[in-house]
């Protein structure tokens, strides 16, 4: 929510969210991005920007 719109890289999100010992290329932040779009439903507010990471955002 602090990032306003802006793209977070999934190595930020298990940085900030998982301990120091999580392994860099688990694909955890993946899953728990599913699970939450899964339960915000419709109109999708969890968008992947290809390449960079995650948004929040109505487009």
């Amino acid at each position: 929510m602090r990032a306003e719109g802006g793209v977070l890289g999934a190595e930020y999100l298990l940085d900030k969210a998982w301990d120091a010992e999580a392994d860099p290329f688990t694909n955890a932040v993946r899953l728990v991005v599913h699970t939450l779009r899964r339960k915000l439903g419709e109109p999708q507010l969890l968008h992947t920007a290809i390449g960079a990471g995650y948004y929040l955002g109505t487009a």
